[in-house]
């Protein structure tokens, strides 16, 4: 029986070529919708079950000559998920953190001052000597410092905001 590449027909086989052979082969790389690269490392600990790898993960365990603990998240500095450049990521030890490094690098650039918090009802900047502000933190948690390392509620808030939103919920219930 004869066969054709790449036809299916009734009678015959279709003989895939794929990887390198392929017609469109990009020499492994390709480009997420996220902006994030994925490269083919088949064997790698991190691969998906077709052998990629998303290049920042690979760049980072090789950076630090060791594969990346389990729970461990890379974060690129810059923003840019296409730039793995290995001085522009960070290797967090969790998600958690992850978001830490998110919400403090969000509140620099908005104020100058990465310790900033957003109000809770009018989500405008405030700085943490305002006497208007207030935050909170959970009972459970009194060194809020170490907040991220644990899971906690803290909040921030004008003491305005808070109180003109009581006064709301006061007249509605009523």
């Amino acid at each position: 029986m004869k066969q054709e590449v790449g036809h299916f027909l009734s009678t015959r086989k279709r003989i895939y070529k794929g990887g390198k052979r392929h017609g469109n082969w990009k020499g492994g790389r390709s480009v997420l919708k996220s902006g994030h690269v994925l490269i083919e490392a088949p064997g790698h600990p991190h691969a998906d079950s077709r052998g990629r790898v998303l290049e920042h993960v690979f760049v980072a365990a090789k950076a630090l000559k060791k594969d990346l603990p389990e729970r461990a998240v890379v974060h690129h500095h810059d923003g840019d998920p296409g730039n793995n450049d290995p001085t522009n990521l960070v290797v967090c030890e969790d998600q958690r953190y992850h978001m830490l490094l998110h919400k403090r690098q969000t509140a620099y650039r908005a104020t100058g001052n990465p310790n900033a918090e957003r109000c809770a009802y009018c989500r405008a900047w405030m700085l943490p000597d305002n006497p208007e502000f207030y935050r909170y933190v959970s009972p459970d948690q009194q060194d809020a410092r170490e907040a991220w390392k644990r899971k906690t509620t803290v909040l921030a808030w004008h003491k305005g905001c808070r109180r003109e939103y009581d006064n709301s919920r006061k007249e509605w219930r009523h």
